[in-house]
């Protein structure tokens, strides 16, 4: 599990959710032999469940009730996938960095296609939606699509983000960004509000929060250590060059004398 998962299971928010529908899960957990099923992981069983449905395929435990009871939980799954900033940031922000990049490209002239359309899942159109920061609990429906246009007037810039959430329509909904004056926002402010979260590298993303940051005090203190260890091995190393060397060289004297011999008269 990452770090981000972890914060979310640590928040006061998803403890009480879960408290809240635990013994929902625990009929869960019977009916279809899953164990440790949380807020975080029932979107599985719902999708399912409402899958099998359309086909009229569903288990007999999957009453109206119980899948009223599991859209609650689906909805509050998406809402936990992008509970605080980072998640927004990390998981929604790639998407959108890449969109902006083309965009910005085509205003200084650059060739780029006039459309590019991304093949996606529900959670990567969550995930776009709560980095943009239009995000509603909710999982996004088969065939949803979200659009966001650049347009030119007057030689300024806009960009337009609309939604289509259901498959009974073609009209999309457009939204007003915050910070924008109108559902048509120009391009400048566009980039002043999200250009700033964009994510970083994935090595610079994927390095350990816990990590701690190179020249903090543990880190002083590990190179002191380890800086002493090597001081004292080197004296260690050099006394007893120094001995063994004394030693070979009082034997070599000793084995001197020994040989010599006197001279006759």
């Amino acid at each position: 599990m990452d770090e981000i998962e972890l914060e979310v299971y640590r928040s006061d928010e998803f403890k009480r959710m879960n408290t809240y529908y635990e013994p929902f899960f625990e009929k869960l957990q019977v009916w279809t032999d899953i164990s440790n099923i949380t807020v975080y992981n029932a979107w599985d069983i719902a999708d399912t469940i409402f899958v099998e449905h359309i086909y009229n395929k569903e288990p007999t435990w999957a009453t109206e009730a119980v899948q009223k009871n599991l859209t609650a939980v689906n909805e509050l799954s998406f809402h936990f996938l992008y509970l605080d900033d980072n998640t927004k940031r990390i998981r929604g922000g790639p998407v959108i960095q890449d969109i902006w990049l083309n965009m910005n490209n085509s205003k200084h002239g650059l060739t780029i296609p006039k459309l590019k359309m991304y093949s996606a899942h529900d959670t990567t159109v969550s995930a776009a939606l709560a980095f943009l920061r239009i995000n509603y609990p909710h999982q996004p429906q088969y065939a949803s699509a979200l659009f966001l246009d650049l347009y030119r007037q007057n030689g300024t810039y806009f960009v337009k983000v609309e939604y289509l959430n259901v498959t009974d329509s073609n009209k999309p909904y457009a939204y007003v960004l915050d910070g924008c004056p109108t559902t048509e926002c120009p391009l400048d402010i566009f980039t002043a509000i999200y250009q700033p979260h964009f994510p970083e590298t994935a090595q610079v993303e994927c390095a350990s929060k816990n990590k701690p940051p190179s020249g903090d005090g543990n880190n002083k203190i590990m190179i002191i250590i380890l800086s002493l260890v090597v001081v004292a091995l080197t004296a260690i190393i050099i006394s007893l060059f120094i001995y063994l060397y004394r030693q070979n060289q009082k034997s070599y004297v000793q084995f001197s004398s020994s040989e010599t011999v006197e001279p006759t008269v």
